[in-house]
């Protein structure tokens, strides 16, 4: 599992990603997490039934605030 973010769009404006790769480093899947704001995964770890991701969200304007998904 890989975590970190992404900007789809071009605008700075940031989507959590996360990318499952198998061992022969082949990508399985990639899945982004993110609202009207931008969000970034600086760290994850994982769980007895999972991931969890830590990271930021901000909204423009807004101050940055913890995200943490599982």
């Amino acid at each position: 599992m890989v975590a970190g973010f992404t900007d789809p769009r071009g605008e700075s404006n940031y989507d959590f990603l996360l990318l499952k790769i198998d061992s022969g480093g082949n990508l399985m899947w990639n899945k982004t997490y993110g609202g009207t704001g931008s969000e970034e995964a600086h760290s994850m770890t994982k769980a007895s039934d999972g991931y969890v991701i830590v990271g930021d969200t901000q909204s423009a304007g807004t101050d940055i605030h913890a995200l943490v998904i599982k």
